[in-house]
């Protein structure tokens, strides 16, 4: 099954990771009031984060910085704003 896993992240990981920041981007800036879409983007970032992390022999490349660190950046922001619409 890991072996599918893999090569599944290997082929579609990278338009999957970009669906995700551009999920995190417009949550961050046009959604700033749907509850929902921002726990969307969320959970669908922390998804991509945890397959990346599991498939990846070597997952530690500048993709994978950029996705962790802008990912972690918006994600951050975007649970503030969330805990503060709902709350």
């Amino acid at each position: 099954m890991k072996g599918k896993l893999v090569l599944f992240w290997q082929s579609y990981g990278p338009p999957l990771e970009a669906v995700g920041i551009i999920l995190l981007l417009v949550g961050n800036t046009y959604m700033k009031h749907s509850a929902a879409f921002k726990g969307i983007a969320i959970a669908y970032w922390v998804i991509c984060l945890a397959l990346y992390i599991i498939t990846a022999q070597s997952y530690r490349k500048m993709r994978f910085w950029l996705f962790l660190v802008l990912g972690l950046i918006l994600a951050v922001n975007q649970l503030f704003q969330l805990i503060d619409t709902v709350g």
